[in-house]
């Protein structure tokens, strides 16, 4: 018979975490709003790109891989924080190139306002 705590546990672990259907990886429930989210929205990818729509203030909330190098990342953070748009970082630079449905990796991401 499953106790309370038990199944508590469980449960907690079904919300908290995916099972990709396709290639059977799991991610955080996190990743793959991320990934939706990006999928389907009006997006600038890369540094350059992020950089410009965070400065023109068409940025809505911008995307920093957890893995690429400060230098690069650091003026788009510091632009993030005058500009007051949310930003957020994510594990790697090579699934935020998957989430925005590009084949190679990606430092930074934007979602474009509408």
């Amino acid at each position: 018979m499953l106790d309370k705590r038990r199944f508590c546990d469980i449960m907690k672990w079904f919300v908290y975490w995916v099972k990709c259907a396709l290639c059977g990886r799991l991610f955080l429930f996190a990743e793959v709003l991320l990934m939706e989210s990006l999928k389907h929205r009006a997006k600038a990818v890369g540094v350059k790109q992020t950089a410009e729509a965070v400065k023109s203030g068409s940025a809505q909330t911008v995307y920093i891989a957890g893995d690429a190098d400060s230098a690069l990342t650091r003026p788009i953070a510091e632009l993030c924080r005058t500009h007051g748009t949310e930003l957020i970082y994510v594990g790697s630079k090579k699934e935020l190139g998957r989430a925005c449905g590009i084949d190679v990796p990606s430092a930074a991401a934007a979602v474009l306002k509408c």
